[in-house]
Parts: structure tokens; C-alpha cells; sequence
């Protein structure tokens, strides 16, 4: 049975002190995992070993030994002005 997972984020407002409340869930299948907000579905990634890969923001992610991790950004915006 795959696990749920719910986070709880803290979002501050531009000049102000107030603070947002925004509810991600999170459902793992294996390596595929399913990412949604309070609106509904958002995207969705694949986790294989120590190589990820998210389809909303299109970026390929490999952790590092310790803290470390590298990201190599997949723009959109380059996919639509060669097409």
C-alpha cells in the first residue's frame, strides 16, 4: 500500500507579517510520484536511485554524498521557440 504524505508550508506576503498556509500531498507508487495541492493534481516525478526527474518543472536531479545535490533546468520556454 503506497503511503500519504501531507507538508504543511509557510508562505509570507510581501510586506506583511502575515503568514499563508498551503497543503501539499505527496503519493509514492514505486518510483512514480504523484504531487497534489489543495486545487487538485499538480505533477508528477520519477525517483529512480539517486537520479529524479518532475514534470511540472522539467528538471533533472541527482543528490550528492552529504547536503549536496545537482539541478539542470528543462525551460519551457526554450522547448516552444524551436518548435
Amino acid at each position: 500500500m503506497a503511503g500519504i504524505c501531507w507538508r504543511i508550508y509557510w508562505q509570507g506576503t510581501k510586506g506583511s507579517a502575515a503568514m499563508g498556509v498551503m497543503f501539499r500531498k505527496r503519493q509514492k507508487f514505486g518510483p512514480l510520484i504523484f504531487n497534489f495541492t489543495e486545487h487538485g493534481f499538480s505533477s508528477w516525478s520519477i525517483k529512480i536511485g539517486r537520479w529524479s526527474w518532475n514534470s511540472r518543472s522539467r528538471a533533472h536531479r541527482v543528490d550528492l554524498p552529504g547536503p549536496l545535490s545537482w539541478k539542470q533546468n528543462k525551460s519551457r520556454s526554450r522547448a516552444r521557440d524551436r518548435v
